[in-house]
């Protein structure tokens, strides 16, 4: 039986995968080059997974057949869970604010993801009076965490949620602004979602 936290990783993840990073792609002009499933090799080299990859390369059904290698499967969850939603603490935030912080720290890096975080909690304290205000390190650690906790205990944890979507927004505008190549990804955008 699975407990309530990894149903909320597998639910996130599973998310992301299917409706954001796809599968096998190698796109000249996306920065982080060959790619399985939003993981760069040129990000991420040393990653396990590129071994079975790279076996099947040239073989029949390339890259469909990666889809049907349990161990490939389970390195690529592994790697999300390590990488990304352990390093912000998913586990012990709501389900809307760790999905939101696990599609961040994906596409832009836990540490961005987190700076978006602390700068939105010091937005919301209310000039302090819920709750002082945090350093923006981009680290996840307990300081950050009760902020969250207060954020959340005064109503505000769907209001943080649109926050951390218009610092990635804006995030994504200021990216294609800088380097017009980005414009080929405006899909991006599809990631902002404020209700």
């Amino acid at each position: 039986m699975k407990t309530e936290t990894e149903t909320s990783f597998k639910r996130a993840f599973e998310h992301i995968i299917e409706v954001f990073e796809g599968k096998y792609s190698n796109d000249a002009d996306d920065p982080g080059g060959e790619t399985y499933k939003g993981i760069s090799r040129k990000m991420n080299e040393n990653f396990e997974g590129w071994k079975i990859i790279d076996k099947y390369k040239g073989g029949k059904n390339y890259p469909n057949i990666l889809e049907t290698d349990n161990n490939l499967q389970e390195l690529v969850q592994d790697f999300y869970k390590k990488n990304y939603w352990d390093e912000f603490k998913g586990d012990d935030l709501g389900e809307e604010t760790g999905e939101e912080m696990f599609d961040q720290s994906v596409n832009l890096g836990v540490e961005r993801a987190v700076e978006h975080m602390q700068r939105s909690l010091n937005i919301l304290n209310e000039r302090q009076t819920l709750y002082p205000d945090i350093k923006v390190d981009g680290v996840y650690g307990d300081i950050t965490h009760a902020s969250y906790a207060g954020c959340c205990h005064y109503g505000k944890e769907d209001l943080l949620v649109d926050v951390l979507n218009a610092f990635q927004g804006k995030y994504y505008i200021e990216l294609m602004e800088k380097k017009n190549i980005f414009e080929k990804f405006t899909g991006l955008f599809k990631r902002v979602t404020i209700n």
